[in-house]
């Protein structure tokens, strides 16, 4: 049986209760800090998101997959030039991470493109 997009809402929103459960008691737990971020950017809450990404970076600052996370939420507030440096910082330290390559080859090539009128 198919989820509706409510069932699909309410099962995130346990999730993100459980981490943030988790996280009362193991604030320093930088797994749980971007699993919620996870659950934050599905259910399209990017500040949210942005925020536990950067804490879990604070605890674990050279995990390359949480650069790449925090490059797509900052892209998605359109916060470009920090999108392109958490994606370059994520390659720096993962270079064989295919999707912060991708990332940041189509923001560049969207940086090159002129403005349409």
């Amino acid at each position: 049986m198919k989820e509706t997009r409510h069932q699909k809402s309410g099962h995130l929103d346990t999730i993100q209760a459980h981490y943030r459960d988790v996280l009362s008691q193991h604030p320093n737990r930088a797994d749980a800090h971007v699993n919620l971020g996870n659950v934050l950017k599905k259910q399209g809450d990017f500040q949210g998101a942005m925020i536990h990404y950067r804490q879990a970076l604070a605890i674990q600052p050279n995990v390359a997959n949480t650069r790449y996370m925090l490059g797509v939420v900052l892209q998605e507030r359109q916060r470009i030039q920090e999108a392109i440096a958490c994606y370059r910082k994520a390659i720096a330290l993962a270079p064989d991470l295919t999707e912060a390559h991708v990332a940041l080859g189509r923001l560049l090539e969207q940086q090159d493109r002129p403005k349409k009128l």
